[in-house]
């Protein structure tokens, strides 16, 4: 009975997109687009849905250069789904950001209890040394969010720099050089003080939240300060996702 809710929930969700596209077929997908995912659970789905956006791209009169130049995913919180997604996308030339909590490596429950994933309920498995350095190499941008996705709102600038420290010295041990760019655990101005904010950003880095551009845009105080990035559902096909279609 739940499989037969669940198929007819997809048939309806396709329906609805094909609907969609019909209505608005000489709707144009605009550049820059940046988007996020938390994991990957359907490798599959992914790659179909990476052409599907693609082929709609350069469709709106979008050459490979710009497309290569324009668009964007990040991956949150270093888990070991997204390993083959980000490879993917490698091949496919399109950028790449992994936001990695490296505290996964030494206390993965930590991270799990912070993520609120608990392990008896789901476990969510992170990526290894290994798996790093070969996304690195492969060239994914590696990115800072924290070593253990901790709450940063109480933060002072001190502690977000002994936090950062403990991310370098590892990163640096595997001869891995990440960006001056990082995102806080949770993503919404709930979660960041402007101080803290404030401060970072004058040491040079770019600060990205996890709320979508329309809303992050009317917080006059921190669209200056920082970057949206676009949250996409991780199970739905992606020509449902409609906010990004101009």
């Amino acid at each position: 009975m739940l499989k037969i809710i669940f198929h007819t929930k997809q048939l309806i969700k396709h329906i609805l997109a094909i609907s969609y596209f019909t209505f608005r077929r000489n709707s144009r997908v605009s550049l820059p687009l940046h988007l996020y995912l938390h994991e990957t659970p359907n490798l599959r789905s992914f790659k179909q849905n990476v052409d599907r956006l693609v082929r709609a791209l350069e469709m709106s009169g979008y050459d490979k250069e710009e497309i290569r130049e324009g668009l964007t995913f990040s991956f949150d919180d270093g888990i070991k789904s997204n390993f083959e997604a980000m490879e993917y996308l490698c091949k496919r030339d399109i950028r790449s950001i992994a936001f990695i909590c490296l505290g996964s490596l030494r206390e993965p429950n930590r991270v799990r209890k912070n993520l609120k994933r608990k392990a008896g309920k789901s476990i969510i498995e992170f990526l290894s040394m290994h798996e790093i350095v070969k996304l690195y190499n492969m060239g994914v941008v590696i990115a800072y969010h924290t070593m253990y996705h901790d709450s940063v709102l109480e933060w002072e600038i001190q502690d977000w720099e002994r936090d950062y420290d403990l991310f370098i010295n590892v990163m640096s041990s595997i001869n891995v050089v990440p960006t001056k760019v990082w995102a806080w655990p949770f993503g919404n101005a709930k979660h960041i003080n402007q101080t803290l904010l404030n401060e970072v950003n004058k040491r040079g880095f770019t600060s990205y939240s996890a709320l979508r551009r329309e809303k992050h845009n009317s917080m006059a105080d921190l669209s200056r300060l920082s970057t949206s990035r676009e949250h996409v559902h991780d199970h739905w096909p992606w020509y449902l996702w409609f906010y990004f279609i101009k």
